[in-house]
């Protein structure tokens, strides 16, 4: 075989005083298929946020004898650290990643695997790390001037203007829905006595049902994570809530 797909064969028999003959056959050549490489990973933020000493570990499930790393996202470079994974030889792995004593709120990594036989695989998940409850929360980003209230003493459009800042945001409005799959809560915020606007929350309180809530006002107490997919939404991440 010359390359990597099928080829007709075509064998011709000649005799003088005979009649011509042929005959013609396909053949397919040897493609090797690896398999796929199994890689979970526990993934709810509030599962896998930071204790006392700023450490939190991460645990999942992959090929056995899979070689793992796992990688800060670019901007959590600086602020957070991983472990080297090691890997049972039931395929069950973990990994420890270590926050500065400075950085609040979430952190992605990327998980990588690699296996003779196995295609690559990749998988991230979210860790965090947080303040025990609201109150120290609101008394540590209020040293740094870093706490604000939306929309009373702050505006919704000066959040816009940088939505990955470092600072802890109260936003007040209601829940709309909740994704059964990924768990993002769309929430309806209030920009004004009159006026809301949709954002997506990622809901990271302890031990609180959001889908449970549907329709509810709320007080959220959260850090900001940017745009969310589409585009033009904020995102968070939700830490603590209270009934509005």
């Amino acid at each position: 075989m010359t390359g990597d797909e099928a080829e007709t064969v075509l064998v011709e028999a000649n005799k003088a005083n005979c009649v011509s003959a042929s005959q013609s056959f396909t053949v397919t050549p040897y493609v090797f298929i690896p398999e796929k490489m199994p890689l979970t990973v526990e993934t709810a933020v509030d599962k896998l946020r930071a204790d006392k000493n700023n450490k939190v570990t991460v645990t999942g499930v992959t090929a056995p004898g899979a070689t793992l790393t796992a990688t800060p996202a670019a901007e959590y470079m600086s602020s957070v650290a991983c472990g080297s994974p090691t890997v049972d030889a039931e395929g069950n792995y973990s990994f420890e990643v270590t926050f500065g004593k400075d950085h609040y709120g979430i952190a992605n990594i990327t998980i990588h695997a690699k296996k003779d036989g196995y295609e690559e695989g990749e998988t991230s998940c979210v860790v965090s790390r947080m303040y025990a409850d609201r109150a120290k929360a609101i008394s540590g980003y209020n040293k740094t001037n870093s706490y604000h209230e939306v929309p009373t003493g702050y505006a919704f459009a000066k959040v816009m203007e940088n939505p990955t800042d470092g600072g802890f945001y109260r936003f007040v409005g209601k829940i709309l829905e909740v994704d059964p799959d990924t768990g993002v809560i769309t929430f309806e915020a209030k920009t004004s006595n009159k006026e809301t606007v949709k954002i997506y929350v990622l809901n990271a309180v302890v031990n609180w049902d959001a889908s449970k809530q549907v329709g509810k006002p709320f007080k959220l107490y959260s850090t900001l994570n940017g745009l969310y997919t589409d585009g033009t939404s904020l995102y968070i991440t939700a830490w603590f809530q209270m009934k509005d």
